[in-house]
């Protein structure tokens, strides 16, 4: 009958916090001749009977004379001698939710609406940045429970509000207003934080595993310590971002046209193994000391990432990464880095325009369709490597050994391979305008192809 003349619209239904708010809703907004109390009055009133009921624990009644004195300008009319000290003994008479027994102790009908007025006073605290007279720990699942929902209903209002520390997990976020806020140590786990914006926010040490992060903005976020394994960055901004230490395993970043965003991310000894991380905007990224074990990179932009010091590189799929200026300047002393890159299968279209890479072993690798122009390559092992389409463009590979390796329709004008050993490699629709095999170790067949080639291109 009551939901027949107070219809709830679909997202309402799902959620307990609405169902209460209007039903109790209608004796709290009630005034008149009969209503003594203003709705303030009245809303404090549950809210200290509430509060005081649960620390008192029991059969959850409270005694009139435990409540506080009232004061004058909560009243719309000055109260009477019938009255006396229980002021609101006459107000209840209307109340459907609320009694009391002959001895003066009041009692909600049912405990759930103790529940609610407990969790709506502690979510008027901390929207107020105020003080309780009940701290969220000591408080119940149920409680607790209620917290959450009234934190989903007033999404859009949550900007700046400290939600550190709260049990969050599958909470419905989805477009929710958290810039700036505090949710340090928070358990969103399962949590469904799609499209919401989070700038600024803190979320130091925070449980994320399994949360739906789609599109949601992390940018600037603090996320320091933060578990993210398993959650779906889909589109993400995590510009940035503080991401030290934070753990990404199984995080999963699908290709959307808006690409996920980790433009200038803090990545400092983050688990981010197995993560997937396709086509990730990851400019100038900081990785160092992060573990990429098994994490796929593929096609991700790594302009001007810090790779220095990053942990399992080479068990990383990096095809058709974009590495240009990234390696750009990394000597053969940076031994750390070239140790990182030597054993990666996988280079295939990779970006690696003017890469340090001199003594490299890349055996069997392969790098078809790599950018490789003016890379530097000097005693780089290449051997049986594969290079087909590769664009080596005024690379250096002096005394680099590509024995074996398939250089058909390389790029390689102006290449210099002077002393380099390219015995069985495969030439063929090779581009070698201008290119350099002074003293190169030749079998008679590429020989023979390679003058032919200059002859005609002369």
């Amino acid at each position: 009958m009551f939901f027949n003349t107070h219809p709830l619209n679909d997202n309402q239904q799902t959620n307990a916090v609405y169902i209460y708010k209007v039903y109790t809703d209608i004796w709290i907004e009630q005034q008149g001749l009969s209503s003594l109390m203003t709705p303030q009055r009245k809303r404090a009133l549950l809210w200290e009977l509430a509060v005081k009921m649960y620390k008192k624990g029991g059969d959850f009644s409270l005694h009139y004379s435990q409540l506080s004195e009232p004061k004058p300008e909560f009243f719309q009319q000055p109260i009477g001698n019938s009255q006396g000290d229980d002021y609101l003994k006459d107000e209840i008479t209307t109340c459907t939710f609320l009694t009391r027994d002959l001895s003066g102790h009041y009692h909600f009908i049912q405990k759930p609406f103790m529940v609610y007025f407990l969790a709506e006073y502690l979510f008027d605290c901390i929207k107020n940045h105020q003080v309780g007279l009940l701290e969220y720990s000591e408080t119940n699942d149920e409680v607790k429970s209620f917290i959450k929902m009234f934190i989903s209903v007033n999404k859009q209002t949550l900007m700046y509000l400290d939600l550190s520390h709260l049990r969050l997990d599958h909470i419905n976020l989805k477009e929710a207003s958290l810039a700036g806020a505090r949710l340090n140590k928070a358990n969103l786990e399962g949590a469904n934080l799609e499209g919401a914006n989070l700038e600024g926010a803190n979320l130091e040490g925070a449980n994320l595993e399994g949360a739906n992060l789609e599109r949601a903005n992390f940018e600037g976020a603090n996320l320091e310590g933060a578990s993210l394994e398993g959650t779906n960055l889909k589109g993400a901004k995590l510009g940035s971002a503080n991401l030290k230490g934070a753990n990404l395993k199984g995080a999963i970043s699908f290709w959307n046209p808006l690409k996920t965003n980790l433009i200038g991310a803090t990545l400092e000894r983050a688990n981010l193994e197995g993560a997937n991380l396709e086509k990730v905007h990851l400019i100038g990224a900081n990785f160092e000391g992060a573990n990429l074990d098994g994490a796929s990179l593929k096609e991700a932009d790594l302009k001007r990432a810090k790779l220095e010091g990053a942990k399992n590189l080479n068990k990383a799929n990096l095809t058709g990464a974009i590495f240009e200026n990234t390696l750009e300047g990394i000597a053969l002393k940076d031994v750390d880095l070239i140790a990182k890159l030597e054993g990666t299968k996988n280079l295939d279209k990779a970006n690696l325009i003017g890469a340090k890479l001199d003594g490299i072993n890349l055996e069997g690798a392969s790098l078809k369709g790599a950018i490789l122009r003016g890379a530097k390559l000097q005693n780089a092992n290449l051997k049986g490597a594969v290079l087909e389409g590769a664009n080596l463009e005024q690379a250096n590979l002096t005394q680099a050994t590509l024995e074996g390796a398939n250089l058909s329709r390389a790029n390689l004008r102006r290449t210099t391979f002077a002393k380099a050993t390219l015995k069985g490699a495969n030439l063929r629709k090779a581009n070698l305008t201008g290119a350099n095999f002074k003293q190169a170790k030749l079998g008679w067949k590429n020989r023979v192809f390679i003058w032919i080639s200059q002859l005609f291109n002369k």
